[in-house]
């Protein structure tokens, strides 16, 4: 089996959960990591070769099979370009890019050139994710009715949280959906096979002005800060939603996204109601991380 080598473009919160999740293949080997800030320094501390200041020489440099893109979203459409371009595969965060337009390029660009453009929806890829796909699939289930449920975090919660996902130059006009209820649903149309018609969604931001820090900060870092190291701004993205759904099939569907709901660090709900079986999964932290997953069935 040939080993590959990738790149990780950005090593904040996600990038070095890529790193890590990279490891545990085996088959995988993290030679470079482009980050803005002691780009070499970084890659010391995650024993990675050799760190860039800019994903271009990167790409130039390394010969790489894949690069990881875990930047704000705003750069999402110009490092993708840039590698597919190069002829190396692209693993992005989601969102894919801040508008349709650039995503239609990116796809097209991708299909052009032969090469993988994938986007991270990695929690369609948990055991009970696949087992209510397969249950579906073969009819246990029956007939789908509805789906419910929601994704909720409380790491917004305060108007002293603050995060580049705020500011929507750098995440795109929408939070919540395009953070976590993206997840969400991607996770609904992944089990049921059936994509999204229809949408009707009410968005709501909470917080109307947040303070934003003064120096930088790490995401979930906890940094404490005084009250003269932040400076106030008006917010413009959802801190919550909450959104109808008809898929095809007739099937209709429900969720409650929101940031700001206390008491739930990274929990997900999905549940169906069909004419033979009810389904659904939690995610939930564990000790370990994100991740988890329990399913739940019963006779209808």
């Amino acid at each position: 089996m040939k080993k590959l080598r990738a790149g990780i473009v950005g090593v904040g919160f996600i990038g070095v959960v890529h790193i890590e999740q990279l490891r545990r293949l085996g088959n995988v080997e993290v030679v470079a990591i482009t980050d803005t800030a002691d780009p070499q320094k970084k890659a010391d501390a995650l024993f990675v070769p050799k760190g860039y200041e800019n994903y271009q020489d990167m790409i130039d440099s390394e010969q790489l099979d894949c690069i990881h893109i875990c930047t704000p979203n705003n750069t999402h459409f110009d490092i993708a370009v840039y590698a597919l371009e190069h002829g190396v595969h692209v693993v992005c965060e989601k969102p894919m890019t801040c508008t349709v337009e650039e995503a239609k390029k990116m796809r097209d660009l991708a299909k052009e050139k032969g090469l993988i453009n994938a986007m991270n929806f990695n929690c369609r890829f948990y055991p009970m994710a696949y087992q209510m796909r397969q249950m579906v699939q073969s009819g246990e289930v029956g007939q789908v009715y509805t789906i419910h449920g929601g994704y909720l975090q409380d790491w917004l919660y305060y108007d002293t949280d603050y995060s580049w996902r705020l500011e929507p130059k750098a995440s795109g006009a929408s939070r919540a959906f395009a953070d976590i209820g993206s997840h969400w649903i991607d996770l609904v149309e992944f089990v049921t096979g059936l994509r999204v018609t229809e949408v009707l969604a009410d968005f709501e931001i909470f917080h109307k002005t947040r303070k934003k820090p003064l120096k930088p900060i790490d995401t979930y870092s906890g940094m404490a800060l005084r009250p003269e190291d932040y400076q106030e701004v008006p917010i413009q993205t959802e801190d919550y939603a909450t959104v109808l759904f008809h898929l095809e099939n007739g099937v209709h569907a429900c969720c409650n996204i929101s940031q700001v709901f206390a008491g739930r660090k990274n929990q997900m709900l999905v549940s169906g109601a069909a004419n033979a079986r009810c389904i659904g999964i939690v995610k939930t932290p564990t000790p370990f991380g994100w991740g988890g997953a329990k399913p739940a069935t019963a006779n209808w």
